[in-house]
């Protein structure tokens, strides 16, 4: 595949960019309906742009798996996902203009649409590292996705603890059950993390298949 088509999931991020870049005028700042209309419309181009470009890469991986392309695709997404996990913790005034993202709760569940599409976003991510490992092997695949989506969870209760620690103890924003603090969710991605890379690598590394099976061997021998 050319390399051109591999870079086409960036083109997307250009209108994420203005829009990022588009702070309201005097007049629009003036007129609260209208600033709220204007930051709106904003945030909806701001996460449609991460969408569109993860549907790309989508398209792409699967007309060819590419490294390069689900890498691209990955980054792209870790972008987009740490701007909004940055809002979210630290309510830096840059990002603020996302906060009509959280449009009302949906049918009073208490899920916003923020909090949806983010979950979204975390999947997309997910199914691209699979899909660029799908056709080599399925176990790898699989935890290569467990893995991205872990590292793609994991900035979010970072953030929380290092600039937002008052809400660390509470429930995960609006997402998930009230039992599950953002404490929580730190120590399950690490979790997470962790033991997929130890599977990963213990499972397709020759060396390491020849230290567990050495370790076997010796267990049986001693066995008695």
């Amino acid at each position: 595949m050319s390399r051109i088509w591999t870079l086409l999931p960036l083109v997307p991020c250009i209108a994420a960019i203005i829009a990022w870049l588009s702070p309201p005028s005097a007049a629009t700042s003036a007129y609260y309906p209208a600033m709220v209309s204007y930051n709106t419309l904003r945030a909806s181009v701001f996460v449609g742009s991460f969408y569109t470009s993860a549907l790309i890469s989508i398209v792409l991986l699967a007309l060819r798996p590419s490294k390069l392309t689900a890498i691209i695709g990955i980054a792209i997404s870790f972008f987009f996902l740490n701007v909004i996990y940055l809002w979210t913790s630290a309510r830096i005034v840059a990002f603020q203009w996302l906060v009509w993202a959280a449009w009302s709760p949906t049918n009073g569940t208490g899920f916003y649409a923020l909090d949806w599409l983010t979950v979204g976003m975390v999947g997309l991510t997910a199914l691209i590292a699979f899909m660029a490992w799908t056709r080599s092997n399925i176990l790898r695949a699989a935890l290569r996705a467990l893995e991205v989506a872990a590292l793609a969870t994991l900035p979010l209760p970072t953030y929380i603890l290092l600039f937002d620690y008052g809400e660390f103890y509470l429930h995960v924003a609006n997402v998930g059950p009230t039992w599950l603090t953002n404490q929580d969710l730190l120590v399950g991605t690490a979790a997470v993390l962790a033991g997929t890379a130890l599977v990963d690598y213990f499972v397709h590394h020759e060396r390491s298949r020849k230290i567990i099976q050495s370790a076997l061997a010796a267990t049986a021998d001693t066995t008695p």
